[in-house]
């Protein structure tokens, strides 16, 4: 019977900690390990938090959400420091009553972009851009009234978990690619 059990055990551990490909309109509960093979990123639900993915029109959104703090994980290749930089020393529309402003420069820690954000309704914002060798980036936006220190610690938990692989967006023939890309894009 021992034996048994540690057959079962042996044989259903591993698919509890296997990776999930990101699917669109698909949600993942706390712990969750997730990759999007496309663009070479693997990363876990935090605790405390559910997951939802949606890849329409071109963006891959990766949203996690808790009682008092959302964290959008947005991924992408091809975005370059410039962008990234432009982009996080502006506003960031959270809705059509809610727009949080830049309250601190851009900083940079090599590959590691990073801005904080606040508005007149009391909620705190934290955008990260994290940019691998490869071109591929998350950029990791959050949210809440939680305050400032909370929500950084919520971000740098879904930062943290962050790893690139070799993306699907670059493997195999370039010039391939390229012919695709300008196919599909008309």
């Amino acid at each position: 019977m021992l034996k048994l059990l540690a057959c079962l055990f042996i044989l259903l551990i591993p698919s509890a900690f296997a990776q999930q490909e990101l699917i669109g309109g698909q949600q993942y509960a706390s712990g969750s390990s997730l990759k999007s093979t496309y663009f070479g990123v693997t990363l876990r639900t935090p605790a405390g938090f559910t997951g939802a993915f949606s890849d329409q029109n071109g963006s891959a959104i990766l949203a996690f959400n808790s009682a008092t703090i959302a964290i959008i994980a947005i991924f992408q290749h091809g975005a370059n420091r410039a962008e990234y930089l432009r982009l996080l020393s502006q506003p960031f529309p959270v809705s059509a009553q809610l727009t949080l402003q830049p309250i601190s420069q851009v900083s940079e820690q090599g590959t590691t972009l990073s801005a904080t954000y606040s508005s007149d309704a009391d909620v705190d914002g934290l955008g990260v851009a994290l940019r691998s060798q490869t071109g591929s980036s998350v950029l990791v936006l959050g949210f809440g009234k939680s305050g400032l220190e909370s929500l950084r610690k919520a971000v740098a938990v879904v930062t943290a978990q962050v790893v690139f692989t070799t993306p699907l967006a670059v493997r195999g023939n370039a010039t391939l690619r390229q012919q695709w890309a300008q196919t599909l894009g008309g």
